[in-house]
Parts: structure tokens; sequence; C-alpha cells
């Protein structure tokens, strides 16, 4: 019988089963579902949901179980995290050194900084390759999604994307800004992202096979 990490009831019609970024079962059902229905239900989708828990286990990143000694993915590479009795936040050698007062807090802020420099930079670079212009770059707090463009060619990228390699940055930023000629996910828009990138197809499978990173504070 398959584990069911969490249920989820709500007015929806249909019955769905989902795997989440760390593999774990997610059940969405209308209110007062019978649950012998559910079991039926899972059941039948099993080899389908084992399947999909094994490949999203494959290449899940290890979350934290405490900031001081974790390794944080960080633009293809590592920074040691280090809890110190300074006042500030600073960076040496591949380690991060952390204040002991609103450690996680700082940590975050950080990331948000470093974050929106990187995204700001590799927009700049990309829109003029590309030849458009976005109205603004920022940066969210978002762990569903890596980037969105708005109608208003804003783009934002979650301060998460930091966690990724520059290759996998970059096809999120050609992505988002070639939303500025497409508001959706047409073959135009794809053939948009394949004149600057042929290789997206292969960049976008990385990515989300990396979608755990989105879980890392």
């Amino acid at each position: 019988m398959i584990q069911v990490d969490e249920y989820h009831y709500s007015r929806r019609k249909t019955l769905a089963v989902c795997i989440d970024t760390l593999g774990r079962v997610i059940v969405r059902a209308p209110k007062g579902y019978p649950q012998k229905k559910i079991n039926d239900f899972l059941s039948a989708k099993q080899d389908w949901i084992l399947r999909r828990q094994q490949a999203k286990k494959a290449y899940a990143v290890p979350l934290p179980t405490s900031i001081d000694g974790y390794r944080l993915p960080y633009l293809g590479d590592t920074l040691l995290l280090r809890v110190y009795e300074g006042q500030r936040v600073r960076e040496g050698d591949g380690v991060l050194y952390l204040p002991q007062k609103d450690t996680e807090k700082r940590l975050i802020s950080w990331l948000k900084k470093r974050a929106l420099a990187v995204c700001r930079a590799r927009t700049d670079f990309w829109q003029g390759i590309m030849g458009v212009t976005c109205k603004d770059v920022k940066v969210s707090v978002a762990k569903r999604k890596w980037g969105s463009c708005s109608s208003k060619d804003e783009i934002r990228y979650t301060y998460r994307l930091l966690y990724a390699p520059v290759p996998l940055i970059d096809y999120v930023v050609v992505h988002e800004l070639a939303h500025i000629r497409h508001k959706n996910h047409s073959a135009s828009f794809w053939r948009e992202v394949g004149k600057y990138m042929p290789d997206y197809a292969s960049r976008r499978v990385q990515l989300h096979r990396l979608s755990s990173l989105l879980e890392i504070f």
C-alpha cells in the first residue's frame, strides 16, 4: 500500500495524486471523498507513483538539519556554512560565515542580495543577445517557480535560483526573456528559446531534476 505523506481536501471535483520535489506523495481530494476510493485510486496508480518517487529521490539534494556545517549548493559549487561570533556575514575561501544572532534571517538576506546581483547580470547579458528589454528584475521567495515574467515585462527570480549552476540559471533567464515576445508556452515561444539556446531541452531536464533545491531555506 502506498504511504501518503499529505492529504489536501478542498472543493475540487476530482481526485489527484502528485509527487513533490522530495518524493513525498500528496493526495488532493474533494471534501468528504471516501477513503476506500482513495485507496483504490492509489493502488491503481502504484507503479506510476513508485517510478516517480524513485526518479525524484535519485536527484534530491540533502536538506539541512542545521545551518552550521551545511554545504550550500551555490552556482554549481558549494559554500560551507559556518556560524561564528562575529556581527556580519562574510565570505572567504569557499566558506560563508554567519552571525549567531538571527542566523537564518541573515543568511536569507545575503542570498537575496547575491541572487539579485547574479540574476540582473545574467539578464543584462541575455537581453543584449536577444534584443529584448524587461522593465525590471526582482527577487522573490517563490518555492514553486524558478522565475516568472509579468504582463508588464517585469521578471522575478526566486533567490533559490542561486543554488543552481550558471548554465541552468541562464536557461531560466532566456525562458523568461522569451516571454516578453510570447506570453505563453506555444510552439512560437519554444522556437524563440531554441533560437538563442539550442540545448534548452537538456537544460530544462537538468533543472527539473534539481527541483529539490527549491526546498532549501
